[in-house]
């Protein structure tokens, strides 16, 4: 015998008779007691407090002071170290010039004046060997460090039966056809002043006058009877940076002729700081007496 329960019935109180549910009715939905706390509850809300967002900013705030610190580190070591480099590099050229000018110098010929800040030369440029001769000059196998520029060059003429004769170098050609020439020379048509035409074989000497001095914070050489054209950058010091010309004894002269070597002191100074560079340079004159032409 089936003892399950069927299907409940509801009593139609209007009509006074029971009526028996489908069976695919759903249920209501049963209410749930609400309480006054939960009455009251707010909905959450996504996002930041305020606390939060000000940690944030500080936090971002910290992080990009440090790395703008660094950077600005950064920026100061790499302009410290391009400074330290032109100086070091102001001296270096400054070296380098005055050795390769003043070593080869013949104090009682090639030294007009030496003084604390300055040095007037006559430094060589060229040598030339005389190997021919037309109406308008002189035929000649040149060699030197660069060509002949009749604006600022003279000629010292070398010969056996006479003595050493300087003549200005009015105007200079090449003419390679002129005469055989030996690797590294260079065949040009050359006129002298007071029309003179030396021999075959006679050797010439091209030279130009100039003056080097440390002054105006740099390295300058003034050619002739021009300005100062500044050679190296104006960080020099005046004060600590000149040219001292020393006898065969090591002791100071200021007569040129007797001069055996050449000391020239530069201090470099890198402008809005105190860091100084300094060097000294100790030139020995080749052609001076103390040395005979001996290296």
């Amino acid at each position: 015998m089936d003892r399950r329960p069927g299907p409940r019935r509801r009593e139609d109180r209007d009509h006074g008779h029971v009526r028996r549910r489908p069976r695919d009715a759903q249920r209501a939905p049963r209410r749930l007691p609400c309480s006054s706390a939960a009455s009251h509850r707010r909905p959450a809300v996504k996002g930041f407090s305020l606390v939060e967002l000000l940690l944030t900013v500080t936090l971002t705030g910290l992080v990009a002071g440090a790395l703008f610190g660094l950077l600005r580190g950064q920026e100061r070591l790499a302009r410290t170290q391009a400074d330290g480099v032109a100086a070091a590099e102001a001296l270096r050229l400054a070296a380098f010039v005055l050795a390769g000018e003043l070593r080869l110098l013949q104090p009682d010929e090639d030294i007009a004046l030496i003084a604390s800040e300055s040095a007037a030369v006559r430094v060589l440029r060229g040598l030339a060997l005389v190997c021919g001769a037309n109406g308008a000059g002189i035929l000649v196998r040149y060699r030197g460090v660069r060509t002949p520029e009749p604006a600022k060059d003279s000629v010292l003429l070398l010969r056996a039966d006479s003595a050493a004769r300087p003549l200005p170098l009015v105007s200079a050609s090449p003419a390679p056809a002129a005469c055989a020439a030996e690797p590294g020379e260079h065949v040009e048509l050359w006129t002298l002043g007071a029309g003179a035409f030396p021999p075959a074989g006679s050797a010439a000497l091209l030279f130009e006058n100039g003056t080097y001095a440390l002054t105006g914070g740099a390295l300058r050489y003034r050619r002739g009877e021009g300005g100062r054209q500044p050679l190296t950058v104006e960080w020099l010091d005046d004060g600590a940076s000149g040219f001292q010309a020393l006898d065969p004894a090591g002791d100071p002269t200021a007569d040129p002729a007797r001069a055996a070597a050449v000391v020239v002191r530069a201090t470099a100074e890198v402008p809005g700081s105190e860091r100084r560079y300094s060097a000294r340079l100790f030139l020995a004159l080749l052609n001076g007496a103390a040395h005979r032409g001996r290296p």
